[in-house]
């Protein structure tokens, strides 16, 4: 979806059966998206300029990703891209968790400058992968 600034944005969401606190214990966790992500073959926790990263090694071509995590509390991680081959620039993401009709939903959205016209079906694919692989780790 193309927003009046240039910029694209890609939401996703899906709902679940666990309770918030649980699924938050599981996605909270910055470095360890590669337990649930199945994009994800590897992900490793690094410091920066004193700031929380996390290398990214993508399942398939492993290709590398450097993400900044910008905050992470209230059940609401904000982090962008750093370094990616993704055909995107100034990539900032929001994953957030809450009640919802008796269980939980995770909404995850993103705004970027695209390099291709593919991005925004890149983006979401990720998504998508990413929500079906929670999915699947809470054993739903």
């Amino acid at each position: 979806m193309q927003e009046e600034s240039g910029r694209d944005r890609v939401e996703r969401w899906a709902d679940f059966n666990a309770r918030p606190e649980d699924v938050w214990k599981i996605v909270s966790k910055f470095a360890e998206i590669d337990a649930w992500h199945p994009g994800v073959a590897a992900c490793e926790a690094v410091s920066l300029d004193g700031e929380p990263h996390r290398h990214v090694t993508v399942a398939g071509d492993g290709g590398m990703i450097l993400e900044k995590l910008i905050s992470n509390e209230d059940m609401t991680q904000r982090y962008e891209i750093i370094e990616s081959p993704l055909p995107v620039d100034n990539y900032r993401a929001t994953l957030t968790v809450f009640a919802h009709e008796g269980g939980t939903r995770v909404f995850w959205s993103s705004s970027y400058e695209p390099t291709s016209p593919e991005a925004d079906a890149i983006v979401a694919a990720i998504y998508e992968g990413g929500l079906r692989g929670l999915r699947d780790y809470l054993g739903e």
